[in-house]
């Protein structure tokens, strides 16, 4: 299992670094709400890096207790994390700049 999470998670650097220089880009080529465009596709691709994260690590684990392969040593994922925080903190961030 290690080694499956291991893998997306050398793929996530990847995909992640290329959502962030495409929205600095943007940023610096065009007006700022052009770089929004690359804020859907990074959405996607962090919930569709949960559900892959979350079914790998719960392949060989009882139902109930999917939570101890994220834990321990080894499981420290940052890009879940970093996913988790973007699906949290984005859509707060959105509502915030239309209510001003």
């Amino acid at each position: 299992i290690r080694q499956e999470l291991k893998q997306i998670e050398s793929t996530a650097k990847i995909v992640f670094l290329c959502f962030i220089v495409a929205a600095i880009l943007l940023t610096l080529m065009f007006p700022k709400p052009t770089a929004a465009l690359a804020i859907p596709p990074y959405l996607v691709y962090s919930i569709s890096y949960i559900r892959r994260f979350r079914r790998i690590s719960a392949k060989h684990i009882r139902r109930w207790d999917i939570s101890s392969s994220r834990s321990g040593s080894g499981a420290e994922n940052v890009f879940y994390k970093l996913s988790w925080t973007f699906l949290f903190f984005m859509p707060a961030y959105s509502i915030l700049q239309l209510l001003e």
